[in-house]
């Protein structure tokens, strides 16, 4: 059964596990949060979570591969793991940020066509990580829409967030 994987915030943390996964893959030893105990537990393959999706509202990693930003934290990745994902411009609903240059979506989209915009990116996901390590403590935050909007297409969220 494959995984089909989403992910808010493709930065040093995304890179952990997507280079886990990777190295995974390819038959190395990974001690990390993927090794024993935690990966004996899993039911499914960690070679069978299969990542489909990339958010992420830094216009430098924008459009680029999360390939491309994987290997700026692990120059060893191979080349050809998650080469075909690209990164999407994502929400920002924080007024302070700490990412330099923030791109929004609701930079040139209306605030209610977010919903319809990423449910329809969801609809084929399993599991939603948020990896949002720079979310500041706002009472709205980035991660509570996608949170919102991913449960309600049955999608799996896992919260690794980290507040400034």
């Amino acid at each position: 059964m494959t995984i089909k994987l989403g992910i808010v915030g493709v930065g040093y943390l995304a890179s952990c596990l997507l280079n886990g996964l990777s190295r995974s893959r390819r038959g190395e030893e990974v001690w990390t949060c993927l090794s024993n105990p935690v990966r004996n537990e899993l039911e499914t393959p960690l070679s069978d979570i299969d990542l489909k999706l990339a958010f992420d509202i830094d216009r430098g990693k924008i459009g680029k591969s999360v390939a491309e930003v994987l290997h700026s934290y692990y120059p060893s990745a191979p080349a050809e793991d998650y080469g075909d994902v690209e990164i999407q411009r994502g929400v920002c609903a924080e007024r302070d940020h700490v990412v330099n240059d923030v791109a929004s979506i609701w930079d040139d989209m209306d605030r209610g066509q977010t919903e319809e915009y990423l449910r329809s990116k969801m609809k084929d996901l399993d599991v939603l990580l948020i990896s949002a390590t720079t979310e500041p403590q706002d009472a709205l935050t980035s991660s509570k829409v996608y949170s919102l909007y991913a449960l309600q297409e049955g999608v799996s969220v896992i919260g690794i967030l980290g507040m400034l």
